[in-house]
């Protein structure tokens, strides 16, 4: 689950800053709640990505997105995120089985909690 969200995390960084910061700050609770923290040859990637997302929204911005997804249900996220989505945008067509892959994830878990 870390891994999808944090793969669309990376595509989303050149789609809508708001939505990855979401991503990456629900990852980083996942991987907090299963103890398995980001192995370093995926780690210094989502530093790169994290670092861009902090330079393109406000420091509030950042906070409130990053907080959201720490703190929401994966099943909510998945549906925000599911309902503005463009997979057509040309900035995400080399990570469209990455961005098909996250919300496949990210919906059939969705299902398996309910």
């Amino acid at each position: 689950m870390s891994f999808c969200l944090e793969g669309l995390g990376q595509v989303l960084t050149d789609a809508d800053l708001e939505r990855a910061a979401i991503c990456f700050g629900a990852a980083q609770h996942v991987r907090h709640m299963i103890a398995s923290p980001l192995p370093p040859s995926e780690k210094q990637l989502c530093d790169q990505a994290i670092k861009r997302i902090r330079a393109g929204l406000s420091d509030g911005a950042f906070e409130a997105a990053w907080q959201w997804g720490q703190t929401t249900p994966v099943d909510e996220i998945a549906t925000r995120l599911l309902g503005r989505l463009n997979l057509a945008s040309a900035s995400c067509m080399g990570f469209m089985p990455v961005a098909l892959t996250a919300v496949a994830a990210i919906t059939l878990s969705g299902v398996a909690e309910s």
